[in-house]
């Protein structure tokens, strides 16, 4: 057994693993009998959390510690399989114990013989592959109310750092804590720099034969409240930054030496030598662009030091693949070589303007880019990218807001403004005509892309089958047209020069669009980016996507004569703007809708009144008419005459001071028939002046199950008629018990 043991000890000294004591500057902790608010989890308790790093000249090392008491047999299933994750390339895994501790008695549970080394991409989705190694422990007999105790080691220092120490120290997690503890032994003589983050604690600091000490430790810590519908930008969780860069240019110091094009091969610079041979410097970065774009896939090797070093160009171009860096530097050197200024810019998809908060750091950044200049112009470039076509000055920015150019001299970080949208990202235009009221409907739509939308449907039309994609754009009509069929094949238009890809449709409704004599028309290609901010009161911004730009324009060509005017509405906030235009002329009725995003965030203060705005404009979006002969009532000719008087008689007879009374008067009569009416039937239904006045009664009413007001987000809406009237319907969800209510609505004739 003894001799078992060390040859399984010495295959794991290969594999990059060993097994050892506990270093001897760690310092044990006391395990808590409970995590508090224990009783928000049944699977598990998490007793122990512990972290501690020492950093040498060249060198560091981790210290891990976690101990938890398992709770269910859910718990057994989740927790009962321990991987341990490191770098071979650079790292080393030092197991100290594995141990599970029943009824008082220490069981060892670390089999060395039975430890597995597998290597477990899990960015393989993202085509990463970074070569990290799992040591897995498989532990046996494991039962409800036994401890794991569980302690290891990784030490190594990514060499592309230079020697610089840059890390983060979570204090927190989704779920509670008894003990959480850090500490963190540094060279006294060294400076370093820290900065907390969502309440974090600060350090405790002490020194130590010429070490300074840095410690945290917790007693019991809640769990991270995580809320999905805040701004990537704002930190939730607690966590503390260190780094021992003192400012940006230091950052920029370090990253210059890594992004070097290398040797250029005869193959890349005869491609440099056909894209230059392009008339204009546009043109020429539009070609070089394209190729990277297009025809370098993107594949990240980053295994070891390369998750921060570019490969070489010649390399890069070569086997036509590489990650975000590679790319990057692939298109700069070409762009240099053309006499186009460029350099390489690291940023953040995700936390964005939130990097200014950061300390200095290489680790603020997770993504790479390309800053140009073509004369004044300064363009922001994503060679990660496909399909993006048009001159390079309309193509829209990534903005990411902040980011940090790699040119010698550079300081500070850059400032990324927001993508300037020209011109709708989607714009959809539906045009309906019929020879007869109630007879068949031909509709055509034509969707006209722009932008990084463009690029999408672009890499789908050339990605998937045309029959595939032609059933999937008309399932979203058949839903509101049952029975609709399509008359032609999709015809599609790309044009590179304006940077747009559009794409036509052509159907026949066969039973006509004629809903119990009434039509809903939706712009939902704007409508849809207006989301209700979910229940209750909120104690962090809400994101908004941004910057969103849509239009949703549709024509009906009417075979007879309505008594339809036409309207220009709109609702601007500080977060978005709606503007809705409706026509009618010579029995062509035109509902013009578009969408705008004017921020990405709405305040917490602000959620009740963004809520009521969305409300609004959702039902400007909306418009809803009936043939008044469906039902029997009065014909359109006799209605278009006394609407006709009667706006005579209020332009100049009744003036603004009866207009006003009057308004109080509509004002006051509505609350009372809300009061005494609890449209809840046909007979009940509560007379409304538009829909927009129907979302605001419905706001006022309560749960007919709970008495709770029911759910403030848009309703779902129907159409009847019921004795020649036709009927609005409103149907939401209580606030508290979820119970779903409908309600009944008849607009003024």
């Amino acid at each position: 057994m003894i001799l078992l043991f060390w040859l399984t000890v010495a295959l794991a000294a290969e594999q990059g693993w060993t097994i050892a004591e506990r270093p001897g500057w760690v310092v044990e902790q006391d395990i808590p009998e409970h995590a508090t608010q224990r009783r928000e989890r049944t699977d598990v308790q998490f007793l122990l959390d512990d972290e501690q790093i020492d950093v040498g000249e060249g060198g560091q090392t981790h210290y891990y510690r976690d101990v938890l008491r398992i709770g269910s047999v859910a718990g057994i299933q989740d927790y009962s399989e321990i991987a341990f994750e490191f770098d071979p390339s650079y790292e080393s895994l030092i197991l100290h114990h594995v141990e599970l501790v029943r009824d008082g008695q220490t069981i060892d549970a670390l089999r060395p013989d039975e430890l597995k080394v597998v290597q477990q991409e899990r960015d393989m989705d993202l085509r990463l592959y970074k070569g990290e190694l799992q040591v897995l422990a498989f532990l046996n007999d494991v039962r409800v109310g036994d401890v794991i105790d569980r302690a290891w080691s990784v030490t190594g220092a990514n060499p592309a750092l230079g020697g610089h120490y840059l890390d983060f120290l979570d204090m927190g997690h989704e779920y509670p804590i008894g003990r959480l503890h850090r500490r963190l032994r540094w060279p006294g003589e060294r400076e370093l720099h820290l900065k907390e983050f969502a309440g974090a604690p600060a350090a405790t600091v002490s020194a130590a034969d010429a070490l300074a000490i840095y410690t945290w430790a917790l007693d019991g810590v809640p769990a991270r409240k995580w809320d999905g519908y805040a701004p990537g930008w704002l930190e939730q969780r607690p966590w503390v930054q260190i780094t021992d860069f003192d400012d940006w240019s230091g950052v920029v110091d370090w990253a210059l030496p890594l992004y070097v094009p290398g040797e250029i091969s005869e193959e890349l610079s005869e491609a440099i030598a056909e894209w230059e041979s392009e008339p204009t410097p546009d043109a020429r970065l539009q070609a070089a662009l394209a190729f990277v774009q297009d025809d370098v896939r993107y594949l990240g090797i980053e295994m070891g030091p390369r998750g921060l070093i570019p490969h070489g160009v010649s390399e890069t171009f070569g086997r036509r693949f590489g990650d975000c860096k590679d790319k990057s530097l692939l298109l700069v050197t070409a762009l240099n070589a053309m006499g186009i200024e460029a350099h390489p810019a690291l940023v953040h998809t995700r936390r964005q303007r939130g990097t200014r908060d950061l300390l200095p750091t290489a680790y603020a950044f997770n993504h790479a880019i390309v800053r140009a200049r073509i004369g004044d112009e300064v363009l922001w470039l994503d060679a990660t990218r496909s399909y993006e076509r048009g001159a390079a000055s309309q193509m829209e920015s990534p903005g990411f807001e902040a980011a940090l150019v790699i040119e010698p001299g550079g300081s500070a970080l850059s400032e990324m403004a927001d993508a300037l949208l020209r011109e709708p990202q989607v714009e959809r235009v539906e045009l309906f005509s019929m020879d007869e009221l109630y007879g068949p409907v031909a509709l055509t739509v034509t969707t006209t892309y722009r932008g990084r939308h463009a690029s999408a449907v672009r890499r789908q039309f050339e990605s998937e089958a045309m029959e595939d994609i032609r059933g999937s754009r008309m399932g979203s009509y058949a839903e509101r047209f049952p029975g609709i069929e399509s008359t032609a094949r999709l015809a599609v238009t790309d044009d590179p020069v304006a940077g747009q890809f559009a794409v036509a449709e052509r159907y026949l409704i066969g039973g006509g669009m004629w809903s119990d004599g009434s039509v809903t028309l939706v712009g939902s290609e704007a409508r849809n980016w207006l989301v209700d901010p979910p229940p209750g009161d909120r104690a962090r911004p809400l994101e908004l996507a941004h910057p969103v730009y849509r239009r949703h324009r549709i024509e009906m060509q009417l075979p007879t004569d309505f008594a339809l005017t036409g309207a220009l509405d709109s609702v601007k906030t500080d977060n978005f703007e709606v503007v809705v235009d409706r026509t009618y002329d010579d029995r062509v009725l035109v509902f013009d809708v578009s969408y705008r995003s004017l921020r990405d965030h709405v305040p917490a203060d602000e959620i009740g009144e963004h809520r009521e705005d969305v409300e609004k404009a959702a039902g400007l979006a909306v418009f809803w008419f009936f043939d008044a002969q469906a039902g029997g009532g009065t014909d359109r000719a006799t209605k278009a005459a006394f609407a006709g008087i009667a706006l005579v008689l209020f332009l100049f007879l009744v003036g603004p001071t009866r207009r006003a009374l009057s308004s109080w008067r509509r004002r006051r009569a509505f609350s009372s028939r809300l009061r005494n009416s609890g449209a809840d039937t046909p007979e009940t239904a509560v007379l409304v002046e538009d829909t927009v006045q129907a979302n605001q009664a419905l706001k006022r009413m309560k749960c007919d199950a709970c008495g709770a007001p029911l759910n403030q987000g848009v309703p779902k809406s129907s159409n009847i008629r019921h004795d020649g009237v036709h009927l609005l319907l409103l149907e939401a969800g209580c606030s508290k018990c979820d119970r779903h209510t409908t309600r009944y609505f008849r607009f003024r004739r």
